[in-house]
């Protein structure tokens, strides 16, 4: 589903942000 194409980059970055936001908020509150 996810793959190395040209479409996808965005895709990465998005899942990147997202689970760097997730650390970030149980960051504060744990």
């Amino acid at each position: 589903m996810i793959g190395f194409g040209f479409g996808s980059i965005f895709i990465w970055i998005l899942v990147i942000v997202v689970v760097l936001s997730l650390f970030f908020f149980t960051g504060f509150f744990v």
